[in-house]
């Protein structure tokens, strides 16, 4: 059996597997934190430093990723760490199927979005 403690790694760590600054990965935990409404997600006690498990590095980088395709960051980070440990009975099938809905939801209300930009975008006298 495996010591989770030697899984964990530390900020400067993280972020170098990460490919960001350490002070980025501490913004963004912040928010995760904020996000899930849980202060100690990363530390046993918040007076303690910030460890990260192999799971926390994967919706970080998934995270990372949706940031630099376009989703604002706090979402991202939300769909990141809200799919990570997603309900382990779910098939794989129900998990897509899952994502499938998330995305559906999403891309109508970017839809609803764009359509009141160009609404409010229309000059007076094209009206």
């Amino acid at each position: 059996m495996t010591d989770p403690k030697k899984s964990l790694l530390s900020v400067n760590e993280t972020a170098k597997t990460l490919k960001i600054q350490g002070v980025t990965l501490r913004k963004y935990s912040v928010l995760v934190e904020t996000v899930l409404g849980d202060p100690l997600r990363f530390r046993a006690d918040i007076h303690q430093h910030r460890l990260y498990s192999d799971d926390d590095i994967l919706s970080f980088s998934n995270a990372v990723k949706m940031k630099r395709a376009g989703v604002p960051l706090k979402l991202a980070l939300r769909v990141a760490f809200e799919s990570c440990g997603t309900d382990p009975e779910l098939s794989e099938d129900e998990k897509i199927e899952e994502f499938r809905t998330e995305l559906n939801t999403l891309s109508e209300r970017l839809d609803k979005i764009e359509y009141q930009y160009r609404k409010l975008s229309r000059h007076w006298w094209n009206k």
